[in-house]
């Protein structure tokens, strides 16, 4: 098998040969079991009402999926219930914000 990155005689020095690579399925993690889920959404609860308590806000570009999205919604609404306040969410393609309801943000947290 010929090295792709020497040249072969029929090369041309000024058109480079073009390499053809497959495309790339998308990799989609492994679904969680309901022990694994119980345990996601109870530590991520705790550990975004944390951030948002510290904050005032949390951004969050590992929910770029609407699979994701509505993981990370319920996960706000049960760190909305520890902290008893209520978190604002806005989503989009790359991501999410959480944001605690009325809470006025540190001087240079932004």
């Amino acid at each position: 098998m010929d090295n792709p990155l020497e040249p072969r005689a029929d090369d041309s020095v000024l058109e480079p040969r073009v390499l053809h690579r497959p495309a790339q399925e998308s990799v989609r993690p492994t679904p969680l079991d309901s022990d694994e889920e119980a345990r996601f959404y109870a530590t991520m609860a705790q550990w975004l009402a944390q951030e948002l308590a510290q904050k005032g806000f949390v951004r969050l570009a590992a929910a770029d999926t609407p699979e994701r999205q509505r993981q990370f919604q319920e996960v706000a609404h049960r760190a909305s219930e520890l902290i008893r306040r209520p978190i604002t969410t806005t989503s989009s393609s790359h991501g999410m914000t959480f944001e605690l309801a009325g809470h006025e943000p540190l001087p240079g947290a932004r």
